[in-house]
Parts: C-alpha cells; sequence; structure tokens
C-alpha cells in the first residue's frame, strides 16, 4: 500500500535520490546555486513560501510498509520565468505566481512504477494547486521524451511543440512565452480554464483563457 503526504524533515536523503531520478538526463535543470531539495525541506518543510514569488510543495509516495518515499512531486511557481520579467514590478510577477506553477520534479523509483505512483502524485498536486488559485499547469519534457510526452498528454496536458508560444488570458494578465529553445518543450494543463491551440498570423499558440479576456491587462513579453 502507498500513501500520498507532503515530505517532512529528516527525509533528505530520500528526496535527492529522487531529485536525482528526476533530473536523470535533463542536467541543464539543475542550476549552479540550486540547493538540494532535501536541505530546502530539511530547513524549511514540505510546504513552504517562495518569496516574494508563492507556494512551493514536494508531496512524496511513501511505501507504508517500509516507512519511506519511493515517489516525489514537487512544485513551484514559475521563478525562473518570473525573474526574467523582473522589470514588470512585483504586483505582475504575484498575479502570475497567483495563476501559473510549475512542476519542477516528478520521479517514481523503478520498483513501483506503472503502478499509478506518478498519477497520484500529479493529482494530488494538482488538487493542490487548484485550491491555491491556480489556473495552470506546467512541465518542461526533454525533447525526444515520447514516452513522458504520451504519459502527461493521457493525463489531460497539451504538449507544445518546439518553440511554439503559449499565452495566458486571465483577469489582470496577459503572459506569453515559449520553451526558450533550452532543449525542452512545454506540457500545460488549465485547472477550470479552457486550453487550447490557435492561430494569430503564421503562429500558433497554445492558449488559455478564463472564458472572458480582460480589458485591463499586465502584459508580459515573450521570451
Amino acid at each position: 500500500m502507498l500513501a500520498i503526504r507532503t515530505a517532512r524533515r529528516g527525509e533528505s536523503k530520500d528526496l535527492n535520490r529522487l531529485s536525482d531520478i528526476a533530473i536523470g538526463g535533463r542536467p541543464s535543470l539543475r542550476q549552479p546555486k540550486d540547493q538540494p531539495l532535501g536541505t530546502i525541506v530539511e530547513r524549511y518543510g514540505g510546504e513552504f513560501s517562495v518569496r516574494p514569488f508563492g507556494q512551493a510543495r514536494a508531496v512524496v509516495a511513501e511505501r507504508e510498509s517500509a516507512g519511506e518515499p519511493c515517489g516525489l512531486a514537487f512544485v513551484t511557481p514559475p521563478v525562473r520565468l518570473m525573474r526574467q520579467h523582473a522589470e514588470h514590478g512585483r504586483s505582475a510577477l504575484r498575479a502570475l505566481a497567483r495563476v501559473l506553477a510549475e512542476i519542477d520534479l516528478l520521479a517514481v523509483d523503478a520498483d513501483v512504477r506503472r503502478q499509478g505512483v506518478g498519477s497520484a502524485l500529479l493529482e494530488e498536486t494538482e488538487g493542490w494547486l487548484g485550491n491555491q488559485g491556480c489556473r495552470v499547469v506546467m512541465a518542461k519534457i526533454a525533447r525526444g521524451e515520447y514516452g513522458v510526452m504520451r504519459w502527461y498528454r493521457q493525463r489531460g496536458y497539451l504538449v507544445a511543440a518546439q518553440g511554439e508560444p503559449f499565452r495566458v488570458w486571465l483577469p489582470g494578465l496577459e503572459l506569453c512565452c515559449n520553451d526558450g529553445d533550452d532543449g525542452y518543450q512545454l506540457a500545460l494543463k488549465g485547472l477550470g480554464v479552457s486550453l487550447r491551440r490557435a492561430r494569430h498570423g503564421s503562429d500558433t499558440f497554445v492558449t488559455v483563457e478564463s472564458g472572458q479576456r480582460s480589458t485591463s491587462r499586465s502584459a508580459l513579453a515573450e521570451r
């Protein structure tokens, strides 16, 4: 039997091991100044504030018989994207953090794969985000990882093509960005909002809308 819960202090070894599995062949996701997730949870607990951006949470799947984590999902505000748009000020960044979140890490131990552990972690994470008011969840998938892309599509995510921008139109906010041409593609899911592909001139966009475009927008330029 498995239990899904917030990560706790004292689990740094397992959290770091699962983080390494998640990063795997994606070393560019690890930034030079990044602290290991285990160190962060040891200091702040499994749910903490990423000031001034919003809340982050680490969720684990636990083997109830062994009492140790065998899966991990770590979700954060889109910090790197927000830092790229720092010139728009904190109010715009706070608005972005309220509606957009990024799945930074998702990993499951090899011996419990294909048993619904990853799906349970994703469902718990999406539920928590929805309760926080989040409207768009974003994950980055390494180009060529077709099995991972298929896994996300089966769970309601739309995978953007390489370099394909996405736009978010929500009250008080208009956002346009893309994968940054860094070897990854974006997987996006709307929580309580519609998500579709649309054309604008010769370009194709993944768009997320609340159903009514706001006439008062805080515009963030395409990166």
